[in-house]
């Protein structure tokens, strides 16, 4: 009998488990995510319209000097089950191998470097909007952004017993990455932020290009070593 097992990415180098200390830090944010909207939705009993209204980024009121620490606490709420469902499973799948690679606090940094510069993209190209923006999915934008530079043979790999599939990851990245383009052109009042998605893209490949440009510069050749 044929049975999904698992969805994640990983390198030739190296696989990895969800369990341990390898991936804490991409488990310890959908937890977050996850216990954030129980505490609103549950028990305070807070509606979609009031965590958006509260805690989203409106274009407008933004341009208005109003609670611009929105921007931050916009990354950490969403609008519903599924959204949250969505972008945890999408976060679960390609986070961990950048975690494994840089550690928990570059992961971290990414993920709200990439939110918060998604949503003022977002802000910028709609700022007479008054809908507020919220989700992390900016954030996980940015995790991708970091794939054609960091993570560059990583495989999808699609274990189903007794059999196995593999997809390289980075070209996936891009066709994601023209999709966003695509669909913020064509359907641009779908109520989907694409714009903050392609923001959120841009950061991570932005950090990941700096990072690589002045760790190579501080990095010296190795010394001769003359063994007798």
């Amino acid at each position: 009998m044929w049975r999904t097992t698992s969805l994640y990415v990983a390198s030739p180098d190296h696989r990895f488990s969800l369990r341990g200390r390898k991936a804490r830090g991409t488990v310890a944010l959908i937890l977050l995510w996850a216990g954030i909207h129980f505490t609103l939705t549950v028990l305070l009993g807070k509606s979609p319209q009031y965590i958006a209204e509260t805690f989203g980024v409106a274009p407008f009121t933004l341009f208005q000097g109003e609670a611009p620490w929105r921007l931050l606490t916009a990354l950490f709420v969403h609008g519903g089950v599924w959204h949250l469902v969505s972008n945890g499973i999408f976060f679960l799948i390609m986070a961990p191998m950048l975690e494994r690679d840089r550690g928990i606090w570059p992961l971290v940094g990414i993920f709200v470097a990439g939110g918060v510069t998604g949503f003022l993209a977002h802000a910028v190209m709609n700022y007479n909007d008054m809908a507020p923006a919220l989700g992390a999915s900016g954030g996980i934008a940015a995790v991708l952004g970091t794939y054609p530079l960091w993570c560059r043979r990583s495989m999808l790999i699609l274990k189903v017993e007794p059999a196995q599939g593999m997809i390289p990851a980075v070209p996936l990245v891009w066709f994601w990455l023209v999709m966003q383009i695509v669909w913020s052109l064509l359907t641009p009042e779908a109520g989907i932020s694409y714009l903050s998605h392609i923001g959120g893209f841009a950061a991570g490949f932005a950090i990941a290009w700096t990072w690589n440009r002045f760790s190579g510069r501080r990095r010296r050749p190795p010394k001769l070593r003359v063994v007798h």
